[in-house]
């Protein structure tokens, strides 16, 4: 069903109304007004998109109600064409500086009063969505940016971080050694030796937070296997109560040969789509975890594997655009939240190694990310190196 634009039309000689009404009738919604004042009155709530308006009106005249009409903001996209016996220059002129787009003198041609009046009802309705195109662009800018900042601090944060965990290794030395002491004084004491395990424990969770977070300045390449960034990265989730005590982790990792390229790219990569399965485990009954690798011809192939929520069909073809995501921007506490951002560096990361992701979901069974790697060769895109692609 079409909308009709509205036309408020103002004349004080009923006769000209019932001519304008036969010119305009199905081309617009049309009111009538006899005076300025019942003319003011309609505005109020009709709020039209063009007002085809006498100047010599009983009580306020058209070139008042032009100006009260400008200077209201309810009326921005309100155009005024003024309909008008009076021909003189300065008669125009006095018109035009009311505030009227356009005048039209009396007796008029049909012809030139239906084409203006369509000329100025595109106007004001390509006005109006342009109005609505800039306010979405408004709110998308805003909203974007405070995401853009969220992932500054986080990565800013990020950095201190690891260089705060590299700093808990010298107390972890210390508390090492007065433990060689205690166990060689006390050999019998089983509880000591849970203390070493748990020295262990924090020096392993260390080295993967240094692993996931070394090369982010300058570019190292070397060799990286793609099981030990795997192991890592669930090393680092273990710390979660959440993973580790309600999310059933299976791993079934074949050997593979070793990929050329910057760790920390790899390290980025599977870590958003190891937490993106955990995230979709959050409300299930059933949370598995499953991880699996293989060498498929040339290309190594990574497969993570959740019982997760699962992602409807229209929603995976948005996956990489930048700033989507299905997750809440603001979380209740406890809960997982997104920006949109991690999808779309990932898959950037894993095509500069001339790899590609491939998603399949199921709606409320799970979801399964596919990474194909080729083996041989460091990373390249468009001529950039690695840590220019990412």
């Amino acid at each position: 069903m079409i909308t009709l634009q509205k036309v408020l039309s103002v004349d004080d000689e009923p006769r000209n109304l019932r001519i304008l009404q036969e010119i305009l009738e199905g081309v617009c919604m049309l009111e009538l007004a006899t005076s300025g004042e019942e003319a003011w009155e309609k505005l109020q709530s009709f709020v039209p998109d063009l007002v085809l308006l006498d100047i010599m009106l009983p009580g306020i005249d058209g070139y008042e109600v032009c100006r009260r009409i400008r200077q209201d903001p309810r009326f921005c996209y309100t155009h005024v064409l003024l309909v008008s016996g009076k021909a003189s220059m300065d008669e125009k002129l006095q018109g035009y500086d009311a505030g009227a787009h356009d005048y039209l003198t009396k007796p008029f041609e049909p012809a030139e009063l239906m084409a203006k009046t369509k000329v100025f009802l595109r106007l004001s309705a390509m006005e109006r969505a342009l109005a609505d195109v800039n306010q979405q662009l408004e709110e998308e800018v805003k909203l974007r940016s405070e995401q853009v900042i969220r992932a500054e601090k986080a990565a800013f944060l990020g950095m201190h971080a690891a260089e705060i965990v590299h700093n808990l290794n010298n107390p972890l030395t210390l508390m090492h050694m007065n433990l060689y002491f205690l166990q060689n004084q006390y050999p019998d004491e089983k509880r000591l030796g849970n203390i070493a395990k748990a020295i262990e424990r924090m020096r392993d969770i260390i080295k993967s937070i240094l692993l996931s977070t070394r090369g982010s300045g300058a570019e190292q390449i070397e060799d990286i296997q793609i099981n030990d960034v795997l192991r890592n990265e669930i090393k680092l989730f273990e710390v979660d109560a959440f993973f580790k005590h309600e999310i059933t982790t299976e791993m079934e990792l074949s050997d593979l040969p070793t990929v050329r390229g910057q760790y920390v790219h790899f390290s980025q990569s599977f870590g958003n789509l190891i937490r993106n399965a955990v995230d979709a485990l959050y409300k299930r009954d059933q949370k598995r975890l499953t991880l699996r690798s293989r060498l498929e011809g040339t290309n190594i192939v990574v497969e993570i594997s959740d019982t997760g929520c699962g992602i409807a069909e229209e929603d995976l073809k948005r996956l990489f655009d930048p700033f989507f995501t299905t997750k809440p921007l603001v979380p209740k506490p406890g809960e997982p939240g997104g920006n949109g951002l991690g999808l779309p560096s990932v898959k950037r990361m894993i095509e500069a190694y001339k790899g590609h992701i491939q998603f399949t979901s199921i709606l409320g069974v799970g979801t399964k990310v596919k990474v194909i790697l080729p083996q041989q060769g460091e990373g390249r895109l468009s001529g950039e190196t690695p840590s220019q692609a990412a």
